[in-house]
């Protein structure tokens, strides 16, 4: 078993933020199945809450790129690479349906996940392709992770 100490504090959206410090025990068994390494754009303007999203991320090993609004999200996306775009909803400049629309018309095929403490869906205003509702915990995250990305890779194998 390996496990990786997170410090992780929880503030009114129920995701880490400065209000209440505590650790979390993130535990992975030796022969747990788990995706691979992955490059991950990741949009939130609330820096506590992005960076605690990074470490659940990065704790999987995946390269995490962040920025903290639709428009530095786009710059990002337009001179990189991404197996995957995760994104707040609620984020400056662009929001994050109007961003997940520029991309897809950049990369039709390019999977996002929108991460929200408000209700959305998937729909042709918001064409993400699938939605995680805050407070979330890492399992739920990893398991959005990989359904997304191994169905964008299905897709492109096709």
């Amino acid at each position: 078993m390996v496990a990786h100490w997170v410090k992780r504090e929880v503030c009114r959206s129920g995701l880490p933020c400065n209000a209440l410090m505590h650790t979390v025990r993130i535990n992975r068994s030796a022969g747990e199945d788990k995706i691979p390494r992955k490059r991950i754009l990741l949009v939130e303007d609330e820096r506590h809450v992005r960076e605690s999203i990074r470490l659940l991320l990065s704790s999987d090993e995946h390269t995490v790129v962040e920025a903290n609004n639709g428009a530095e999200a786009f710059a990002l996306f337009a001179k990189g690479q991404f197996d995957l775009v995760v994104t707040d909803s609620e984020i400056p400049f662009l929001k994050g349906g109007e961003l997940a629309a520029k991309i897809k018309q950049l990369a039709p095929r390019q999977p996002i996940l929108m991460i929200t403490g408000h209700q959305r869906r998937p729909s042709p205003d918001n064409p993400v392709d699938a939605v995680l509702n805050k407070p979330f915990d890492l399992n739920q995250l990893r398991k959005a992770v990989a359904e997304l990305v191994s169905v964008a890779g299905a897709s492109l194998a096709a």
